[in-house]
């Protein structure tokens, strides 16, 4: 028996690095889309918020413009949503047919897969040199693997996407902070405007992380050192390119609505019309009680015991300070006082801290099971000297 064992051991020592490595990222993101397409038989639903984003889309398509349907075929303006997400599935309705939702949760899957390779790369570049291959790994993992995430790739709604923008934007910025040049910025331009773009609350993005990238290359920290004056045009090109947009929708708002709303009413609704306040208070109040009542099920506790865990690997991954750990303290920090500030928080509206936590869980992840499997090898080894 020890004979066989040591000879499967020499085996596994011949293959490459590389091919273990592939072999772990192959079956990290089939079983990500496994857990995906599940979702989406069980789960994929057009409702609510999805048929507001549809007919948005669908009027921009067939009508041109940005409104909603009232009473009989008429249209109204709007503003209670942000252009972003609508856009998305006018690009969805017009390659894969008309109110065709299953194309935009399908795109939803690809980029969220493809959000968990970003995180990987990411972890890689920030983890210290000896944990950067297994926290990349470990991230891929805990990201392809999240139900709380994965869910809402199969549900036609903003959450998913902004997910994969988040990503980006981590990505892009550790790029550049690793080497400065106009891909990265333009990358990290990009995905912090489109997250804006999404929901109101993805600007956070950008608060968080533009920053750290303008000071680290102040301090020339990280790879090579650019000139002052690139600098300086980097970074009126991108601020002047993350503007556009909301200059664009702050004036049609203001030519139709005569408001200036840069982003979404903080109630989601149009000048003029009478806010629920009522309504919220109630919602607040089933929320508590469903908790109280929910809160016991089996099913529950072990949704609640996950979640602590990315959470708590969230937090050892902090205390291990791996490169951009402020930035993204900071917006877990800014997301979190955003978070008191809303009239009816749902739980969705923690999910963009996910990308960080895996971040950082892939990182502490990595490093926990070294720690493991180094007392494992010294018990055995003082076991074999006994």
């Amino acid at each position: 028996m020890e004979a066989a064992h040591e000879s499967q051991s020499k085996v596994w020592r011949r293959v490459p690095a590389s091919v273990l490595a592939g072999l772990s990222a192959a079956l990290a993101l089939a079983a990500g889309l496994a857990l995906r397409l599940w979702m989406l038989k069980q789960f994929f639903l057009v409702n609510g918020d999805s048929l507001i984003y549809g007919g948005l889309a669908k009027n921009l398509l067939l009508h041109g413009r940005y409104a909603l349907n009232g009473a009989g075929s008429e249209l109204y303006p709007t503003l209670i949503r942000l252009p972003g997400y609508p856009l998305f599935l006018v690009g969805c309705f017009r390659v894969f047919g008309m109110e065709n939702y299953v194309s935009a949760a399908w795109v939803q899957i690809a980029l969220e897969l493809a959000g968990c390779l970003l995180l990987a790369d990411f972890a890689r570049r920030i983890a210290p040199a000896a944990l950067s291959r297994g926290a990349a790994h470990g991230t891929l993992w805990l990201a392809a693997l999240c139900p709380f995430t994965a869910v809402y790739a199969a549900e036609p709604m903003a959450e998913a996407l902004t997910l994969f923008m988040v990503a980006l934007a981590l990505w892009s910025a550790a790029r550049f902070r690793a080497r400065p040049g106009w891909g990265p910025a333009l990358w990290f331009t990009f995905a912090v405007t489109y997250a804006a773009l999404l929901r109101p609350d993805g600007a956070l993005v950008a608060l968080a992380l533009a920053p750290a990238l303008l000071i680290g290359l102040w301090r020339k920290e990280g790879g090579a050192v650019i000139p002052a004056g690139k600098t300086f045009r980097m970074a009126v090109v991108c601020a002047l390119l993350a503007l556009m947009p909301f200059t664009a929708w702050s004036w049609r708002n203001w030519q139709v609505f005569h408001v200036f709303e840069p982003l979404a009413p903080r109630l989601a609704t149009d000048p003029g019309e009478i806010p629920h306040t009522g309504w919220e208070r109630w919602v607040k109040s089933w929320c508590l009680d469903f908790v109280s009542t929910y809160a016991e099920t089996r099913f529950s506790w072990a949704y609640a015991g996950l979640n602590a865990l990315y959470l708590l690997l969230g937090i050892a991954g902090l205390c291990l300070r791996p490169r951009f750990w402020r930035p993204m303290l900071a917006y877990l920090v800014l997301r979190s006082a955003l978070l008191t500030t809303i009239e009816a928080p749902e739980a969705r509206y923690t999910l963009e801290c996910f990308p960080m936590l895996f971040a950082l869980g892939g990182v502490a992840l990595y490093r926990l099971t070294t720690w493991v499997l180094l007392v494992v090898l010294k018990v055995k080894a003082s076991a074999g000297r006994g």
